[in-house]
């Protein structure tokens, strides 16, 4: 990073010194490479562990639609005539009618309830 002039801090902020040290500041940083791991004072996080998270939670969030399909799984239940099948090796959650009669039978309900 290149070296700055001092602040001008007897002078107002809109003046020419103040833009002027402002705009080599910007410079001098758009024309650097900050490395993460060169950073310092920053709190968590080591070196290979990127964003501050641990190996376990970075694999975690790496892996994200598995997470979300055993939580999904998890969270159904089956119910009376209704079956689940999680087939978790082919990404599938299959939900079925595990009751005996078709939905025909139950065809007069459906129209009463909507009468």
């Amino acid at each position: 990073m290149a070296i700055l002039p001092p602040i001008p801090y007897d002078r107002p902020q809109t003046s020419f010194e103040w833009i002027d040290w402002y705009t080599k500041l910007k410079n001098s940083i758009e024309a650097s490479t900050i490395l993460h791991n060169d950073l310092s004072g920053l709190q968590g996080g080591t070196g290979g562990e990127y964003y501050h998270l641990t190996q376990i939670q970075y694999n975690a969030v790496s892996n994200l639609s598995e997470t979300i399909d055993d939580r999904v799984n998890a969270l159904l239940v089956a119910g009376s005539g209704i079956g689940l099948a999680y087939n978790d090796g082919a990404n599938t959650l299959t939900i079925s009618n595990t009751a005996s009669g078709s939905i025909a039978d139950y065809a007069p309900t459906f129209l009463l309830m909507g009468a």
